[in-house]
This record gives C-alpha cells, structure tokens and sequence, in this order.
C-alpha cells in the first residue's frame, strides 16, 4: 500500500547498478536535487515501477512524490479537515501535519492550548475521532 511508503526517497546507482528504492509512485515524482556527476535521464537513468523508484548508471538522486501531501502544502491547503477538527474541539488550533490514510480518512494532528490531539476526518467532512496526544 502506497499509503505506508515514504513520498521522498534518496536512491543511488553504485558502479552504474540499478538500483531500487520503496516509494510512493502514486501521482508525480519527479528528481527534487541530482547528486550525481552522471545525469538522471527519465526512462534511461530512472524510472518508477509499482512502489519504487529505480535507478541506474550512476543516477543518484533525491525522488520527490510532488502529488503526495507534504508539510506545507497541507497547512497552506488543509483548511477544511483542520476546520472540521477545530468545530469539535471549539477552539481554533494550528496544523501541525495533514495525512491521508487510505482512501476515506485523513490524519490530522493539531496543536491546541492543552496539547497536540490527533483528528481523525472523514473525506465528508465528519470528525470520528478527537484525542489528546500529549499534554502540554
């Protein structure tokens, strides 16, 4: 399962070997910074298979899955699943991290003032789950 797989990965070709490294291949990867003199050539230096990526002829790189939420682009887009927490706990707290798990739900951990709780959030929009983590 994709979900489980990391969405950025460094891999390298030793003495032009390929070589493959678990990754979430779901969406777009593309090479986020080449660490290699020899070049990562799509189709001829890397490529993707189901959940890895592969390398080749002295490609080393590191892969990024650009489809896959990240940090930022969670706490810049993930108003809606934070919205929802913040309406059942009736406070306004801060993003910390926003993950899909499966194809339903998506993990939500956010920062209150009596500590980081852990929310879960249906894809419609219900909270199932409201916890406290750790106290503050």
């Amino acid at each position: 399962d994709d979900d489980n797989l990391p969405n950025q990965v460094t891999c390298e070709s030793d003495d032009q070997r390929q070589t493959s490294c678990d990754m979430n291949t779901r969406g777009t990867v593309i090479v986020d910074r080449q660490l290699s003199h020899a070049r990562c050539i799509e189709g001829q230096t890397w490529g993707l298979s189901r959940h890895s990526v592969w390398v080749s002829g002295g490609c080393r790189a590191v892969f990024r899955n650009t489809s896959a939420p990240t940090r930022s682009s969670a706490a810049a887009g993930g108003g809606n699943a934070l919205a929802a927490c913040n309406a059942r706990k009736g406070e306004d707290g801060a993003l910390v991290t926003q993950v899909p798990v499966g194809e339903r739900y998506m993990e939500v951990i956010v920062d209150y003032a009596d500590g980081r709780h852990l929310c879960m959030v249906g894809n419609d929009g219900t909270v199932s789950s409201l916890t406290r983590m750790r106290q503050r």
